[in-house]
């Protein structure tokens, strides 16, 4: 029975809010303390900003010129900065940074069975609401899994999307983080070089992406029912996943598509936790899957759209 693949979302990034030519240029370097691996000292190098917002990958936020923040666990997080003076707001710039126990970051998926790989093409955005305006940041993600019989991760050699290169983990584990603006568009051009019982594989995806519409229902009242809301319906998902994350726990339900509003019962968040710094994260998909001699590839398009609250 082949291993099956069910991993947990991360947040990416790309800006869209206009700018004028004198807005600042957002700038910053980070240290990890050699002490305690999870906390990071950042530094803005921005020139000529007033204000600022950090989104730190994890749905923490700070507004402070140049924050230190403790992360929770390992992994890889996305982090950016925007800056903002009189004449507008930056561009955002975004670094991934690996935290004690990262190196494999993943994205939001579906449990498949039967797969002998899976390769994964994300869309996501991500939404802050401070300082009085709102932030959008998008950016592209991708992961890539081969399995063996025994169910293990398989090198197959070099793995590319969109010609964008796929990094391998010491496990074989594929993935990919954009920079700038990246994002992924339809078709969709996977190579893989081949390696072990799978050989070489190119294929066009051509099934489009799901269409994700920002999050509306606010912050997450953990004593009553919550209402999840988008500002429009999710078009062209086969399904979604929906993850609440709180202080103490993470709440993940997997939901058909459908119009209108989702209800998630009081008694299934009771116990996430109050936070700031809550997440509420939708991941749709869409899906299709292809016989390469006696292996069968499924190729996967998602779109993410997460949005910081509060859990109260």
């Amino acid at each position: 029975m082949k291993k099956l693949l069910s991993v947990g979302l991360i947040a990416a990034f790309v800006i869209f809010l206009s700018s004028c030519e004198e807005a600042p240029e957002a700038k910053f370097s980070y240290t990890i303390d050699a002490s305690d691996a999870k906390m990071v000292t950042f530094v803005n190098e921005t020139v000529g900003a007033t204000s600022y917002i950090w989104q730190f990958g994890d749905g923490s936020t700070s507004e402070e010129e140049s924050p230190v923040h403790t992360y929770n666990a390992g992994g890889d997080y996305l982090v950016a900065l925007v800056a903002q003076n009189d004449q507008g707001i930056s561009e955002p710039l975004i670094k991934t940074i690996v935290i004690d126990g990262g190196g494999g970051a993943t994205v939001a998926l579906p449990t498949i069975n039967g797969a002998d790989a899976i390769c994964v093409a994300v869309n996501n955005s991500t939404y802050t609401s401070t300082s009085g305006f709102d932030v959008e940041v998008q950016l592209g993600a991708a992961i890539s899994v081969f399995y063996d019989q025994a169910g293990s991760f398989v090198d197959v050699g070099a793995i590319t999307v969109d010609a964008q290169s796929l990094e391998k983990a010491d496990n074989n584990y594929y993935s990919y983080y954009g920079v700038g603006t990246t994002t992924f568009g339809s078709p969709t051009s996977w190579s893989v070089a081949g390696g072990g019982e799978f050989s070489a594989i190119t294929k066009n995806v051509s099934m489009g992406f799901p269409t994700m519409q920002k999050i509306t229902s606010g912050d997450v009242n953990t004593s009553a029912d919550y209402m999840l809301t988008f500002t429009g319906d999710i078009v062209g998902a086969d399904s979604m996943i929906v993850i609440i994350s709180g202080a103490n726990n993470v709440y993940q339900q997997t939901f058909p598509v459908s119009t209108g509003s989702y209800t998630i019962l009081q008694a299934d968040i009771a116990n996430l936790g109050a936070t700031e710094t809550g997440v509420v994260s939708v991941s749709a998909y869409k899906m299709q899957s292809e016989m390469f001699g006696t292996k069968n590839i499924y190729f996967v398009n998602q779109g993410n759209v997460v949005q910081t609250v509060k859990i109260l």
